[in-house]
């Protein structure tokens, strides 16, 4: 047996499912362990992107090596304020 240390807020969500699905939380981590290997989920897939996809996100590093981008400050402003302007039209 090993044991695997957790967050308390990552177990309580297992405990959860567990329960959910009958199981016990060492029984849930069994087979959802078991479900990752066999399915390969261990090994991501390569990202196959489109021509089209390939060339926007050139364009997306050209404008960051021109210094065409937002800080994360700014997006977080922004951000508040279409939240502020939606919720002002959409009141709850």
């Amino acid at each position: 047996m090993h044991l695997v240390p957790l967050p308390d807020s990552i177990y309580s969500e297992v405990e959860r499912a567990a329960e959910a699905r009958g199981l016990s939380v060492e029984r849930f981590f069994q087979e959802a362990v078991q479900l990752h290997l066999t399915e390969g989920l261990h090994e991501p897939k390569p990202l196959r992107l489109t021509d089209e996809q390939a060339a926007l996100v050139r364009l997306a590093q050209a404008d960051v090596k021109a210094g065409n981008f937002l800080t994360m400050e700014q997006v977080e402003e922004r951000h508040a304020a279409n939240r502020a302007a939606w919720l002002k039209a959409n009141p709850l």
